[in-house]
Parts: structure tokens; C-alpha cells; sequence
């Protein structure tokens, strides 16, 4: 996959290595608004210090703009280069096609080759888009606030030392069960658009012969066929995020739980408690990213398969 990548970013491969480095930089940004939080709590308050409030709170807002200016640069360059990309690929695509004989065409029906070059061109569009920015930002997110939060309490990141493998075990399963569920939904948009291709050729022939409770009938078929494809991988797609939000607020609450007795112990200040909790939802919403990332690349590696057959 990163070969057909590079090789049909030709033209966009500026915005591809800009984009990354944008969402770095704001993941930087997004990593120190929770330590100039704890140095508020902990310093600027206590102290009374207004001035230096102002010049904490002006730095958080500094960092706030800058991280949205290359949030947005990011996703404007990921949009560029993958939309790009994918021009790149149906045109490669539409020229292979050109050259095919009647036996090529007989051998992938014009339905399936029209899918192939609108819906899997797509699926990979989005995973090239997804990839240059949460493919980017979640690996660095989750191990640098992973870090920041050990060097914070180490005791107290021993909460993570659960959470991360079993939502990792979850997100693997899920993996599994929608590659295979992936493959045959593209399948069965290449029956519907065949379905949809015949009835549109001999539409004459269907209104002579009278046949169009037939042909109804053929298309709900199909129909009802994409239809129950598309919801055994959406309910299980949309189950990842019912279990990351219970696995995030159970997490929050033991990191709440056990970090509360450990400020009582004296032996930590309640400023890095409300950093640790930033943190640790940083690091279940990279998990989260990078499940949908993985997703998305499931249906992408199904859509690269068909699209390699030409």
C-alpha cells in the first residue's frame, strides 16, 4: 500500500510531508496546556499572584490558537494530498481500463470496474487522509502524554498498565471481525450497480415485456443484501465507542480515586491530579483514533486487493 502511495502522490507530495508536521506541532501545543494548568494550580494560586495568572493563562491561550492555526493547516494539506492522490489513481485506473479487451471487461463485469474506480478509490482516499493526520497524531500523542504521565506519578500511571491491553485486545477483535465483513460489502455494491447497470441498459425491453415487479423485486434484492452488509460492519464499528467511554470513565475514576488518596498522603500536589486526568484522556482518545484508523485501513487493504486485480 505505501508504494501504490508514493507513487500516485505525484504533484502532492509537499502537502503530504507538511501535514504531518503540522499535526506534531499541535500535538505539542495540545501536551503543555495540562502542565501550564498544573503550574497555575499549584504555584500561581496558592501564591496570589494575579500577574502571573494572567501571563500562564495568556500562554495557554497563545498555545490553544496556535495548535487550532496547524489543526487546520493539517487537515487542509491531508485533504489536498489524499484528494490528490486519488485523482492520481482514477486516472491510472481509467487508463489501464482503456487497454482492456472484451474478455477483461466480460471477466470484471463494467459494474464491478466502476466500483472499483469510485468506492475503493474512495475507501483509500480516506485512509491516505486519515492516515497523514490521526496515523501521525495518535502514535505521538499516546506515547508522549504516556510518558508525561509516568514522570508525573509513576504509582499512579500503574491505572493505564490495564486499561491500554484490553482496550488493544478489544480493538484487535473488532479489527478481525470487519475485515472479512469489509470484502463482502464491496462485493455486494458490485451486485447492486450490475442490478442497477442492466435494468438502466434495457429499460425498453423491461417496459415491453412488462417486467417490472421482476426487476423490482431483483433490485430490493440486491438492495437489502448491501443494506445487511453495511449494518454487520456499522453495529460493529459503532461499538468501539461505547467501550472506550466505559473503559475512560472507569479509568478516570480510579485515576481520581487513587491519585485523591495519594495527594492526601502529601505525596503529590493537586495540580498534577488535574494534569494526570487530561492525560489519560489523551491517551484513550489516541487508542480511539487509532482504532478507527486501523478500521479504516481494513476496508482500504479489501479495496486495495480489488484494485490491484486490474
Amino acid at each position: 500500500m505505501l508504494q501504490l502511495f508514493l507513487t500516485h502522490l505525484q504533484g502532492y507530495k509537499r502537502q503530504a510531508v507538511l501535514s504531518p508536521i503540522l499535526i506534531v506541532l499541535e500535538v505539542i501545543c495540545e501536551l503543555l496546556l495540562p502542565l501550564v494548568m498544573a503550574e497555575i494550580v499549584d504555584a500561581a494560586i496558592p501564591a496570589g499572584d494575579e500577574t502571573y495568572i494572567f501571563i500562564l493563562g495568556a500562554a495557554m491561550l497563545a498555545l490553544a490558537l496556535i495548535a487550532m492555526a496547524c489543526g487546520v493547516g493539517s487537515a487542509k494539506y491531508a485533504t489536498i494530498a489524499s484528494q490528490g492522490f486519488g485523482a492520481n489513481l482514477r486516472q491510472c485506473l481509467f487508463d489501464k481500463v482503456q487497454e482492456f479487451s472484451f474478455a477483461d471487461i466480460d471477466r470484471f463485469s463494467s459494474a464491478s470496474l466502476i466500483t472499483r474506480m469510485t468506492n475503493d478509490v474512495n475507501a483509500m482516499t480516506m485512509m491516505l487522509a486519515m492516515g497523514l493526520r490521526m496515523l501521525v497524531r495518535a502514535p505521538v500523542m499516546l506515547i508522549a502524554a504516556l510518558a508525561i504521565s509516568i514522570s508525573l506519578n509513576a504509582r499512579l500511571a500503574l491505572v493505564l498498565a490495564v486499561v491500554i491491553p484490553v482496550m488493544i485486545l478489544v480493538i484487535g477483535v473488532l479489527m478481525k471481525l470487519c475485515t472479512k465483513l469489509f470484502e463482502t460489502m464491496q462485493k455486494r455494491i458490485d451486485n447492486l450497480n450490475n442490478t442497477l447497470q442492466e435494468n438502466l441498459v434495457a429499460i425498453r425491453v423491461v417496459k415491453a415485456f412488462v417486467r417490472e415487479n421482476f426487476e423490482r423485486k431483483k433490485f430490493k434484492k440486491s438492495n437489502d443484501e448491501l443494506m445487511e452488509a453495511a449494518l454487520a460492519v456499522g453495529l460493529r464499528i459503532i461499538a468501539i465507542l461505547p467501550v472506550m467511554m466505559l473503559a475512560m470513565n472507569i479509568t478516570t475514576l480510579a485515576v481520581v480515586w487513587y491519585g485523591g488518596n495519594i495527594i492526601i498522603a502529601g505525596d503529590m500536589p493537586v495540580g498534577n491530579l488535574t494534569a494526570f486526568t487530561t492525560y489519560i484522556v489523551q491517551i484513550l482518545m489516541s487508542l480511539m483514533m487509532l482504532s478507527m484508523v486501523f478500521l479504516q485501513s481494513s476496508r482500504a487493504m479489501a479495496s486495495l486487493k480489488r484494485v490491484n486485480e486490474i
